[in-house]
């Protein structure tokens, strides 16, 4: 099976699932995309689903429900032969258990894949999971507003969490820990313009904001409820699309 992506946007997509989880990942090829569902190494504070359009997708010899599933053990070896690549597209080949690829450059490389997940992900969790979810809340962010929350954290440094909520039309972003007293603390206002209402505060560590893959302009934020009737809680859903590349992070929420 050959598959034919934009090597800018697979590598933007090989960036997304690397940043959240290194220790491999399971690639589900369809016949118009290939999709990877992933946790971070707590398999609990993050999970994301990230879709890239295949271009080939005439040659695929999948049906329109079929998947295909390689577990590759290093992302990285997709990148560092897209660092031999200088075209705009990426072209490998899925053979038995390995991954070829050959080009102008390079006359050939493989390398060898799993037979088992690096991760086990829960059967629920899966691309239409990621969809299923009604906003409370939402409103665009810039990722340069992503970026200044992470360099504000050298200011609050006494604490490693940020909490979201709303005041009045606002999002705040207030960089603090409120179990500790006499911390540094800063809170900034991130957007203006947010349709619906947060129930509560949404608490995630500061650092894991830098798992986002801030390649496009605008960064879709959400807040959602996860769980059941019984019990449940409102998580951050962040969303980034570009060109053929569609990247949704959900950051469930510390108690406390």
């Amino acid at each position: 099976m050959k598959i034919t992506v934009s090597a800018k946007e697979f590598q933007t997509f090989i960036s997304a699932i690397s940043n959240v989880f290194r220790g491999g990942a399971s690639l589900k090829v369809h016949k118009e995309y290939i999709e990877c569902i992933t946790f971070s190494e707590d398999s609990a504070s993050i999970m994301s689903c990230a879709k890239i359009h295949i271009l080939n997708e005439n040659e695929i010899n999948l049906s329109a429900n079929e998947e295909y599933v390689i577990n590759v053990p290093d992302l990285q070896k997709f990148s560092r032969l897209l660092d031999m690549n200088d075209e705009e597209t990426f072209t490998f080949e899925i053979k038995g258990n390995y991954v070829y690829f050959k080009n102008s450059k390079v006359k050939g490389a493989k390398f060898i894949l799993d037979d088992l997940p690096a991760q086990k992900i829960h059967k629920h969790v899966t691309s239409k999971w990621f969809s299923s979810f009604t906003p409370k809340f939402e409103t665009d962010l810039t990722k340069n507003q992503i970026k200044e929350i992470l360099h504000l954290s050298s200011f609050a440094d006494g604490s490693n969490k940020v909490y979201f909520y709303q005041d009045g039309p606002n999002l705040i972003a207030e960089l603090n820990d409120r179990t500790i007293d006499n911390i540094d603390n800063v809170s900034i206002i991130v957007s203006d313009s947010g349709t619906g209402t947060i129930k509560d505060k949404v608490i995630i560590a500061v650092d894991s904001l830098s798992s986002l893959i801030l390649t496009t302009p605008s960064i879709k934020f959400a807040v959602v409820e996860i769980g059941n009737k019984i019990k449940s809680m409102e998580a951050i859903l962040f969303t980034l699309e570009s060109n053929g590349v569609l990247i949704k992070y959900l950051f469930n929420s510390k108690v406390r």
